[in-house]
């Protein structure tokens, strides 16, 4: 089945996304692969749910939906950047995901928050 796709413009910002979602179940831990603005792949091991419960869940608060694979990739990512930002050339990361270092990952999981809640519970 061909993949659905959609352009938002979200902060003069041009973002396309599919609607692919791959669902993620808390506690469950995986291997994913981000890259900061430097396009160098880097592979982190983690956990759905942990660092405060919050990482895997698309949204946050009132706002959050469902638990997918591209949300997580894209929280490990935000996690690595702040936790490192101001080193190799790490830029400081933006209020709700949208900062320069994991602007690809957000692109990734932003159908996942529009589409998550009905298909991965939330």
């Amino acid at each position: 089945m061909r993949e659905r796709c959609a352009i938002f413009a979200l902060s003069s910002v041009l973002l396309c996304s599919c609607t692919h979602i791959e669902c993620v179940t808390v506690g469950e831990k995986f291997d994913v692969t981000y890259s900061m603005e430097d396009e160098v792949p880097i592979t982190q091991n983690v956990e759905v749910g942990e660092n405060g419960g919050q990482r895997g869940q698309c949204g946050s608060g009132d706002t959050a939906t469902g638990w997918t694979m591209d949300c997580l990739r894209h929280d490990a990512c935000q996690h690595y950047a702040v936790a490192n930002e101001g080193t190799d050339g790490i830029k400081k990361e933006l209020p709700g995901g949208l900062g320069p270092n994991c602007l690809d990952e957000f692109n990734l999981a932003i159908d996942d928050y529009a589409g998550s809640a009905d298909k991965c519970g939330s």
